[in-house]
């Protein structure tokens, strides 16, 4: 189910980032242009993305992934989404002179893509995920029993799953690295402000999310080839440590993909109902 979960998201995504782009903070002066009635609440999706991109930007962990580290960036993806979600509920936004506007918005069908396939990775990372909990049994059990051929084995399955959350990862830096340049689609400026700071919303969620996926593929093989190049007797607790940490990221990471992919469905929901016409 994983594999066809990437198969269909490579197809929703362009096949190559452009590596060049980055991302950058944005000020609150880019949504200046827009009703004083909804600036604060934009205000705060621009605080949310700048608070998200921090999070990315700062040093991994020695460990390449750690359980305050993946709680501090799913918390900080649940808030930029919520955030999102308010925008999106404002009834500046949902006024109906606006809406008929926004039905046609290139940025608005750009965005309802990128929430698919956003969601649709993190669900697909779900998947994932369960596959390497059994797989973190088996190689618990390994260890215990001294078994080096169960280990082995465990350790070929584990290279799927972890070439899985690679895929996943480099689907959503291709999103996070899109050409953002929504204001062109619009003559209004203060749909032009709104798409602007949704689209980098949306880019930090993609950005965020590949970094936590692509930093549990390394924990994964970090803590599996060790225990696997252990020796049987002084080290087998120590290997059993770092198991057992692999196994409390894989319950954070887990737990925070539900809500994560709640806040995307609701923000795709809302997004819609912005765009039925009355």
């Amino acid at each position: 189910m994983a594999a066809w979960f990437c198969r269909r998201l490579a197809a929703l995504t362009v096949s190559k980032a452009s590596s060049y782009l980055g991302h950058k903070e944005l000020s609150c002066s880019c949504s200046a242009s827009l009703p004083s009635r909804i600036h604060p609440v934009v205000a705060g999706l621009h605080d949310s993305v700048n608070a998200l991109l921090a999070w990315t930007k700062a040093p991994a962990p020695v460990q390449a992934a750690s359980t305050l580290w993946i709680g501090a960036g799913m918390d900080h993806l649940g808030h930029l989404l919520s955030s999102l979600t308010d925008v999106l509920h404002h009834p500046q936004v949902q006024d109906p002179e606006r809406r008929r506007c926004q039905t046609a918005s290139s940025w608005t069908e750009r965005l309802l893509r990128d929430l698919v396939v956003i969601a649709d990775a993190h669900s697909c990372f779900s998947d994932v995920l369960v596959s390497l909990k059994e797989l973190l049994g088996e190689a618990q059990a390994a260890v215990r029993n001294g078994d080096a051929t169960r280990l082995a084995a465990a350790l070929c399955t584990r290279r799927r799953s972890d070439r899985d959350l690679s895929s996943l990862a480099a689907t959503l830096r291709a999103v996070s690295h899109r050409s953002n340049s929504p204001a062109a689609a619009t003559s209004d400026s203060g749909e032009a402000a709104l798409a602007e700071a949704v689209e980098a919303a949306t880019c930090a969620v993609a950005s965020a999310s590949a970094a936590i996926f692509a930093g549990l593929a390394s924990a994964s093989a970090s803590s599996v080839l060790r225990a696997l190049t252990s020796p049987p007797t002084a080290s087998s607790a120590e290997a059993m440590e770092r198991l057992q940490n692999l196994e409390e990221c894989f319950v954070a990471a887990e737990d925070g993909c539900k809500q994560v992919h709640r806040a995307l469905v609701n923000a795709r929901m809302s997004l819609l109902n912005v765009l039925t016409p009355c």
